[in-house]
């Protein structure tokens, strides 16, 4: 099995931050741990990106190297990305901070913030 066409950086911002936005910029999570889709329907950044994801725990990273989703076929820069991606949801404890922080990622990465 080949693996698969992945989506752009840009792509995949786009896919967090629609997301995100459209749950108001809130944070997926139990209790106080994020997680990629909530019992209410919410997702994390990544898990916007990857809608696979329900119930696994941890990172990016560690999904990357117990070989999960889409993440095990991210290296490098691209890990990189993503581990920023979700670091931005998980540290956006107010809807405004998480915007904040997606258009920090969005100026590192030389992406366009969707309109």
């Amino acid at each position: 099995m080949s693996d698969p066409v992945l989506p752009s950086r840009q792509e995949m911002f786009n896919r967090a931050w629609n997301g995100l936005m459209a749950q108001g910029f809130e944070r997926s999570a139990t209790g106080n741990s994020c997680v990629y889709r909530s019992d209410d329907g919410k997702r994390c950044a990544w898990g916007h990106v990857d809608t696979s994801l329900a119930h696994e725990i941890g990172g990016v990273e560690s999904l990357h190297s117990r070989g999960l989703g889409l993440a095990k076929f991210l290296y490098g820069d691209d890990l990189q990305f993503a581990a920023a991606l979700q670091n931005a949801h998980d540290s956006g404890y107010t809807p405004s901070k998480m915007a904040t922080f997606l258009r920090a990622v969005a100026e590192q990465y030389y992406l366009t913030v969707p309109e």
